[in-house]
């Protein structure tokens, strides 16, 4: 998915730089001789207030796995507090670019719900902001906060120092974060901020159709074309009207 995104935002607009952070650089060797691909190593922040607690977490990893992804969670904020841009996963594609840059011209953070429910969280798979934007300072503040949280601070919510198992205490840093940060600081100071319905920038179907082994969703080719004709629809009047959702 990295080479097919990274040719197709080439061919919009070839101005568009790619980094992919690492601590191993060797994985990456098929990508570098991609236009605008840099790899770059996480040793770059080594000043970053946050840095410490990175490696903390990264050496924690050793023992138990999915603290890999509580790192991952830090660092994507780290890195868009920094320098903006866009995150997004690596196993995700662009499937209009165009449009992904008319958005980003638009809004000064952009998130995207999960699933099409009311009360959903905002995935942290796909961020897009400015630097130093509201939502990512506050987020790293509470990742922060929490990760060091003590049984005694009143300010610390329940569910934080007394998670249920290892596995609340380490996913609650990914989108229930994002979430709640959002809801604290967004729009503010001139910002112009938007959560994106979740059929906009992770549409499973879509993803289904591409995927032949997967059997959770099946879609005939004309039903694919009939339901890119409406995104495309929907895509343009959204551009004009953000309210709609």
């Amino acid at each position: 998915e990295l080479k097919l995104n990274f040719n197709k935002l080439n061919q919009l607009d070839a101005s568009w730089k790619y980094i992919i952070w690492t601590n191993q650089a060797d994985l990456f060797a098929e990508v570098r001789g991609i236009k605008n691909v840099e790899i770059r190593e996480i040793l770059e922040f080594k000043g970053s207030p946050y840095y410490n607690t990175l490696l903390d977490i990264m050496h924690q990893s050793n023992e138990f796995s999915p603290y890999l992804a509580h790192a991952s969670d830090l660092f994507r904020l780290m890195i868009l507090q920094k320098f903006g841009g866009i995150y997004s996963d690596t196993d995700a594609e662009v499937y209009k670019p165009e449009a992904l840059l008319e958005l980003i011209k638009r809004f000064d953070f952009i998130g995207v719900r999960e699933t099409l429910r009311e009360f959903s969280y905002y995935i942290n798979g796909f961020i897009a902001a400015k630097p130093n934007h509201p939502v990512l300072n506050n987020a790293l503040e509470r990742f922060i906060k929490y990760y060091n949280a003590e049984q005694k601070d009143p300010n610390i919510p329940e569910y934080i120092k007394y998670p249920c198992n290892i596995y609340d205490k380490v996913l609650f840093k990914g989108p229930l974060l994002l979430t709640i940060s959002y809801f604290d600081k967004n729009n503010l100071n001139g910002n112009n901020d938007i959560i994106m319905p979740s059929w906009m920038l992770v549409n499973r179907e879509f993803a289904r159709f591409k995927n032949n082994d997967c059997k959770l969703s099946e879609i005939t080719e004309e039903s694919f074309k009939d339901i890119d004709n409406n995104l495309n629809a929907l895509l343009e009047e959204f551009i004009k009207n953000p309210m709609l959702e």
